[in-house]
C-alpha cells in the first residue's frame, strides 16, 4: 500500500476542486441551467480509468463540498461505491469558500 501524505491530498483535492470547476464553468458557458455529474466522470477527468480508493473518496468529497444552496444529491449508492454518486448542480454557479481536508 502506498503511503499519501497530507500534502498529498491536499494536492489532489485542489486537482478534483479546479477540474470540477472548470467543467461547471464550460457547461454554465453554453447555457445550461443544471447538469447531473457522477463522481466517476470527474475521477476519470483528472485520474483516469484506474481506480484508487483513497482518491474516489477524495473525489466525492469534493463534490460534495462543491454544493451550494440548491443543488441536491441524486443518488448516493448504500454500497459506498463512489463511481455511482450523482450531484445535480445547479447553474449558473455562485463563488464559495474552498473547504479544507485538514
Amino acid at each position: 500500500m502506498i503511503e499519501q501524505t497530507i500534502e498529498d491530498l491536499e494536492q489532489q483535492y485542489e486537482t478534483f476542486e479546479k477540474e470540477l470547476s472548470k467543467y461547471l464553468g464550460l457547461v454554465e458557458k453554453i447555457g445550461a441551467k443544471e447538469i447531473k455529474m457522477q463522481t466517476a466522470h470527474l475521477y476519470r477527468r483528472v485520474v483516469g480509468e484506474e481506480c484508487d480508493t483513497v482518491k474516489m473518496l477524495l473525489c466525492m468529497r469534493v463534490m460534495k463540498d462543491h454544493m451550494l444552496p440548491g443543488d441536491e444529491i441524486v443518488d448516493e449508492p448504500d454500497d459506498f461505491d463512489g463511481r455511482y454518486l450523482k450531484i445535480r448542480f445547479l447553474l449558473p454557479r455562485k463563488l464559495h469558500k474552498k473547504k479544507k481536508i485538514r
